[in-house]
């Protein structure tokens, strides 16, 4: 064989011994690559599973923790997840190079990427990204130039969140990797949901636990009331018998009182004015419907409730008023507004743990249209404004306080309702307030009421002259009320003035006298709470039976179960006598019967 034959043969077998190498090789190759991507699919599995486990605990936790995981498994250097709430993107858990961030800002969603996984509910991926989205400040940020966003839909198919990975240098992804991915988006959407299932629960418990204390509250306030109710009416009473005389004897000429008993006197029938007062708050406890409005000087009301407010705050804390120039006249409630000062003050002596200074101020002041809520139509308003030198509040605690059956206090040591309820009061009347509050310096809590130009009449001395002869006559009167001392007192006041009088102590013994008595009786004064037959059942008897008897019912209180329309006349005992007269008098020149039937 020549030599060149054979050696072209044996570089043939050496190819093809090469080719057989080559081929061995490669086949090794091949199956360590594939069991490399094996190992690395279960590894990725693995962390996934971690993932799912890790969906258990404070949602910025988990967040957090999901965020760091998938830039592990992906290598990345920058993974974002981010909310949709609305039109914004918001960044609630950013992992940059194994540091987690949580609430790390937010930004307008359509200028960014992830509006594109958000519009089409798919992943997306892109490489130099910030050439395509050059407004989203968060890809400069990270130097983005490669970008995956993958979706998180909720069960309404919504995309509520966008996971996204950012990294400098392009980002491959096998057709594995974005099963995994969305897979985790949904891991994701569960756990949003989660949280805005618990979140919603978290608020049907508060709310049951809120209408579970105004139920209780409305209960001890029932009873609260009933109580006042009975305690106002005993009491009026007996005002009746003290206001009364005190002011038939002011009334009596000089020869028969002294300039220094009329002095005295009138000392009590101005105590008897001020209890009156006090018991119309006692009532207002009970009432349901809503409360009167007058027009009132805030000073004075300062002024009548400083003397309790002192007594209530302890002798170690010192309290100081300082009024108005002009008077500080608005129209409101006397016992509302009352009951907002007291509030006021015994806050701001919880807040004075040792000794301190309250203060009270009052002033009319001009509000600019940026210093009032939108709602509120006033400019000129009446500043009635309550400091203390205590503790101060945390700005936590000051943007509660308002809330209903929020409280600092210890349990059973307050309801929470004094401030919301002062607020609600303000408000209906027009009104706002404002606070000011610093920790270790103090707080001042503002209310402003609307300035109203109407004038206040002086009523301090009211019905302590002399009554004038309009409000007399010579008619008869049946007067009946079961308390001995409002009968001798309202039988000796009408019988002053000149009318003749019947006192009768029951109704039976009342409707006895207008078939025995000789003479014509014009006006029914009755109490309208008696035993056995009340008042409103007394005046419909005795109009069916004399039809031209008119009637004048006299109450401690109005009570919820009395019915009480427009043809019913009712005065609330304790108030001042020339009134009282004054109503018997207009009754009995009205040219129509006013009764119950």
């Amino acid at each position: 064989m020549p030599l060149t034959s054979k050696t072209k043969i044996l570089e043939e077998v050496n190819r093809l011994r090469r080719r057989v190498i080559e081929l061995e090789n490669s086949d090794i190759t091949d199956r360590k690559r594939s069991e490399n991507e094996a190992s690395t699919q279960v590894n990725r599995l693995r962390e996934l599973s971690k993932i799912s486990v890790a969906l258990v605990g404070d949602p910025l936790d988990i967040f957090s923790r999901i965020a760091a995981m998938i830039a592990q498994f992906l290598g990345a250097r920058v993974v974002c997840l981010s909310e949709i709430r609305g039109d914004e993107l918001h960044f609630v858990a950013v992992c940059v190079d194994g540091e987690v961030m949580t609430n790390a800002g937010r930004c307008p969603l359509n200028i960014t990427p992830c509006a594109t996984v958000e519009r089409t509910k798919d992943m997306r991926v892109y490489d130099h990204v910030m050439e395509r989205f050059p407004e989203a400040s968060f890809l400069k940020d990270h130097n983005a130039t490669a970008y995956c966003g993958f979706p998180s839909l909720d069960s309404n198919g919504n995309v509520i969140a966008v996971t996204c990975v950012l990294d400098s240098k392009p980002i491959t992804f096998s057709e594995t990797d974005k099963d995994l991915l969305r897979i985790l988006g949904q891991r994701i959407a569960a756990e949003f949901e989660q949280q805005k299932l618990q979140g919603e629960q978290r608020r049907a418990e508060e709310e049951r636990r809120i209408i579970e204390a105004e139920l209780h509250h409305a209960q001890k306030m029932e009873a609260v009331g009933q109580l006042a109710s009975g305690v106002a009416h005993e009491f009026n009473n007996l005002l009746v018998g003290i206001r009364g005389n005190a002011e038939l004897l002011i009334n009596t000429s000089s020869d028969l009182v002294s300039e220094q008993s009329r002095s005295a006197l009138k000392d009590i029938a101005r105590a008897g004015a001020r209890a009156h007062v006090l018991t119309n708050q006692l009532l207002s406890l009970a009432r349901k419907k809503s409360p009167s409005v007058t027009t009132l000087d805030v000073n004075r009301v300062v002024t009548d409730s400083e003397r309790m407010l002192v007594k209530l705050i302890g002798p170690d804390i010192t309290l100081n008023s300082v009024a108005s120039a002009n008077p500080a006249l608005v129209r409101v409630n006397e016992t509302e507004l009352a009951q907002v000062i007291l509030n006021l003050v015994l806050n701001a002596r919880d807040a004075l743990p040792n000794r301190g200074t309250i203060i009270i101020r009052t002033r009319v002041v001009t509000l600019g249209d940026r210093d009032v809520p939108k709602d509120c139509k006033a400019r000129h308003f009446v500043e009635l404004s309550v400091s203390d030198d205590g503790c101060g509040m945390p700005p936590e605690t000051r943007e509660r306080i308002f809330d209903p059956f929020f409280t600092t206090k210890s349990v059973g040591e307050g309801t929470g309702l004094g401030l919301s309820v002062a607020y609600s009061d303000i408000s209906r009347n027009g009104g706002f307030l404002a606070v000011d509050s610093r920790e270790g310096v103090g707080t001042v809590v503002s209310v402003f009421l609307p300035q109203t130009p109407e004038l206040v009449v002086d009523t301090s001395d009211e019905g302590l002259g002399p009554p004038t002869n309009s409000v007399g006559g010579d008619e008869t009167i049946l007067v009946c009320d079961d308390e001995e001392i409002v009968l001798s007192s309202l039988k000796a006041l009408l019988k002053s003035v000149g009318y003749s009088v019947i006192a009768v102590e029951s109704a039976a013994d009342a409707l006895a006298a207008a078939e025995t008595h000789d003479r014509k009786i014009s006006l029914l004064l009755t109490d309208m709470t008696m035993p056995r037959m009340n008042g409103i059942q007394l005046g419909r008897k005795m109009s069916q039976r004399h039809p031209n008897m008119k009637v004048l019912y006299t109450s401690g209180y109005v009570s919820d179960h009395v019915v009480v329309g427009d043809s019913v006349e009712v005065f609330l005992k304790g108030g001042p006598t020339c009134e009282l007269l004054q109503r018997v008098r207009q009754i009995l020149d009205e040219g129509r019967p006013v009764n119950g039937g």
